[in-house]
This record gives structure tokens, sequence and C-alpha cells, in this order.
């Protein structure tokens, strides 16, 4: 039976008292094999704890391990058995699969459902970047001013797909565990509504599709805006501004022409961005109240009614935190990452938190700059120095859409700070650089007083 190290303290301790073996283990109810043993192991060691076992050898290199890891990387949507066979193809090794998802492991990657969203295309991107720019610094007194409103589809026997079961083996199909499905969901009902500081609008049921059917430009003009938000904008008065997205009944002829005759404001909103309006995470909650109901509603009418309840029972204060996130959804929307922010607040010992955390210093922003270009373009010299000292932190990366490197980019700036950030880049990259007082380079004895260049990036573009 292997000793703890109190033990082992209490076995030395007794026989430097002058104990023998057999009275020690007689005491401490031990084997006199393992009091001996413990003895011997401080005499030769000085510590009371075990020796470090070699354990069982791995049955991959560090190779094997960089194999696995990056063929994973070059295509995230392969499994661990498309990884086990690529190894074994490429590199001659075979191991079980459950070892190579313990190597993506090692390196923090685990399977997981990945997020989706609309397929976007450039001018998409652009769009939303724009948008986000133009909105970020916006005041909370700024968006009270703002309606937001959404249309939304909830199926009878619809599902959020977050459900899960905890079953035995060979309970797969057993009806504990089994979710069943029907066809076209069984019916739904399409909802309209809007959100804002202030409150929430009733919640109004709207045609669905089919002949005749659905949300047209007319029936959006008489049931929508004339019956709900043409009052409510008179309420919020004229810094009014309704926010609706890009669907045909919103952006048709008739229904621009009625916004303009009533002078209604409306907000420029970028196509295929679900994800900047609040009022979505709200049909989420909504759609989740409802099926906490029990019993569950059974026909289209009781969902209707459900719905109504459950919409007029979410506190307002929900709404508001929707709302006040839309500062985080822009950041998010403009490709900067929290380290990201953090550095360009200059919040030293945040961003050096953040890093500790497994925040990936090389994350690009939709303008292409790592952490590293926005340390350099602010001129945070602590945190420049901060993430040359961490592994994986290239000082020749190059970013924006001129290929500059964070030396480009301070390079042209003729403060202390800037000519320190320099120094420290260059020492980095493995160059060394005297610079004078006023910036300008002077090279090392016998180079003719030249300072080394910046080096060129890869793509040109950079001066």
């Amino acid at each position: 039976m292997d000793t703890t190290p109190e033990e082992a303290a209490q076995v030395v301790a007794l026989l430097q008292q002058g104990l023998s073996q057999r009275a020690v283990a007689a005491q401490l109810h031990l084997s006199q094999s393992a009091v001996s043993r413990v003895y011997r192991r401080f005499q030769e060691t000085g510590a009371f704890n075990r020796r470090p076992r070699t354990g069982r050898h791995r049955c991959t290199s560090e190779r094997d391990d960089r194999f696995i890891v990056s063929t994973s990387l070059r295509n995230r949507h392969l499994t661990g058995v498309d990884v086990q066979q690529e190894l074994r193809r490429v590199r001659q090794v075979a191991v079980s699969e459950w070892t190579v998802r313990r190597r993506l492991k090692e390196a923090n990657l685990t399977p997981k459902r990945p997020a989706s969203g609309p397929k976007l295309t450039a001018g998409h991107r652009q769009a939303r970047l724009q948008f986000a720019r133009e909105h970020l610094d916006w005041s909370i007194a700024q968006w009270r001013s703002v309606l937001f409103t959404d249309e939304c589809r909830v199926c009878l026997h619809g599902s959020d797909r977050r459900g899960r079961v905890y079953r035995r083996p060979g309970e797969r199909f057993a009806q504990c565990c089994f979710a069943e499905t029907v066809a076209y969901g069984g019916g739904s009902c399409m909802m309209w509504a809007g959100i804002s500081l202030e409150g929430k609008t009733a919640l109004v049921f709207v045609p669905g599709g089919g002949r005749g059917g659905g949300l047209t430009a007319d029936r959006y003009i008489t049931d929508i805006l004339l019956g709900h938000v043409v009052p409510y904008a008179e309420f919020v008065g004229e810094d009014f501004v309704l926010m609706h997205d890009n669907a045909r009944c919103h952006t048709a002829r008739v229904s621009r022409q009625f916004l303009r005759e009533k002078e209604l404001r409306t907000m420029d909103w970028p196509a295929l961005s679900p994800d900047l309006n609040p009022i979505e995470h709200l049909w989420d909650e909504l759609k989740r109240r409802v099926r906490a109901r029990n019993p569950v509603p059974a026909s289209v009418d009781e969902l209707k009614t459900a719905l109504l309840e459950e919409w007029d029972g979410i506190p307002q204060e929900t709404v508001k935190k929707l709302i006040r996130s839309m500062r985080n959804r822009l950041q998010a929307a403009t490709g900067m990452t929290p380290l990201m922010y953090a550095v360009k607040d200059n919040r030293t010992s945040f961003v050096e938190r953040l890093i500790d955390l497994g925040s990936d210093v090389g994350a690009r922003n939709n303008d292409n700059y790592n952490v590293l270009h926005i340390s350099a373009m602010y001129s945070r010299e602590d945190v420049v120095k901060l993430l040359l000292s961490k592994r994986g932190v290239d000082p020749f990366a190059t970013g924006g859409s001129r290929q500059q490197t964070a030396v480009h980019l301070v390079a042209s700036r003729q403060t202390g700070t800037a000519t320190s950030i320099l120094r420290a880049l260059l020492a980095a990259a493995g160059k060394d650089i005297r610079l004078r007082a006023d910036g300008t380079g002077a090279g090392a004895p016998g180079t003719g007083g030249a300072a080394p260049r910046a080096p060129r990036p890869h793509g040109g573009g950079g001066k």
C-alpha cells in the first residue's frame, strides 16, 4: 500500500527518535517493508513524496502530435476518424480514434456544433462593417429613440435543437429518450413586434405564406405601420427612428413612399444581419417560454394564446439589457476581440490576463490587423513588449490593406515611445539598431551609419 507524505514524515520522525522499524510499523499500522522503503527513499532523496513514475510511453511522437493538430486546423470539419486515417496514410502511425481525440484536446481543440449564419458576400461584410463603425459610439440616449422590429415564425411542434437526454447504452430509441417530429411543424403562425428602451409593442399576428398570403407591402402599411409604428413614433417625437430589415414588404416602393409621407426616419440596416438586431434574442426567449409551458400548446390557436401571454410576461428589464448590448454587438461586427479592445484602452494588466486565459494573439479584425499591429498603431509600449515575450507572436506578420508589419506602422512616428517600440520590434526580429534622440537610425560601427531597413513585407504595398 502506498504511503502518504504525512505517513512518511511520521515514519522518519519515529525512526530518528530511536524506534525500531518493527515498532514503527506496529504503531502506524504499516508493514515493516513499507517502513524500510520510506526511510530508504528519504535517505536517498530527502523527500517524503514518492519518486515520479515514468508511466506508459506515449504512442505518438511530438511530430505526430503536431501533424494531428495541424491536420485538424487545416480542415475544422474533419472527424477524429478522418484525422486518424490521415495520420496512418501520411506518417504510417496507427493509433486509435480516442488517442487522436486526446491529442486534439491537449491542444485545446474539442468538438462542438458549428455556429451557423447566413452566407455573406464581400459587399455584405463591407456594409456590416460600415454600419458598425457609424453606430459604435452611439449613446444610450440615441438608441432610446430607435424601435427595433422584426417578424418571426413559430411552429407548433418546432425544436430549438438544444434538447439533451441522459440515456443508457441501448436506449437510443426508447420512448423516454425519443423526440418525435411532425411534418412542416404541425402548423405555425407568423408574428411581428417591436421593442425599444421604453417598452414593447403589441404582438401582431400576420398572415402566413401561400397563395394570396404572406405579409405584403399593403398589409405591412395597413396592419403594422399605421396600426402600431405611427402611434409609437408620435409618442417618441421627431427623434424617432424605425429599424426594420430588408424584407420585400419593407423595401417596396409603396412602403418607402408611405414612410416619406409620414416623415418617418428609417435606419439603413445592413442585409443579412440578424445578429445585430436585439429582438432576435427576444424571439428566442419567447419560444423557450412557450415550450416550457405544461401542457404545451396542442393547436395553432392555443399556440397564439400562449405566445400572447408569454410576450406580455417578458419583463422590460430583459428588453433593456438586450438593447444596451448594441455596443457589444457592433464591436463583434468590426471583428475586434476583447483582447484588441483591452490593447486599445491601454489596459496592460487586463491584456496579460486575457493572454494567460488563452486569447488568440493571432486573431485578425475586419481590417486584417492583429493585436500586435493595434499595439503599434496606438503606441502601447508595455503591451508590445508583453506580446513579443509570448510564444506565437510574429513581429514580421503583415496586416491591413497595404500589408504592413508592426515595424512599418510605428516607424513613421517620431516620439520617444515609438522609438522604444521600434527598438523592441527589431530586437525581437533579430535586428540590431541604435537610434538617435530624434528617432533617426544610426547603424552599428562599420555599417557606414546606415540604419537597418525595416523588413519588406510579403506581398509588397508597405513603405
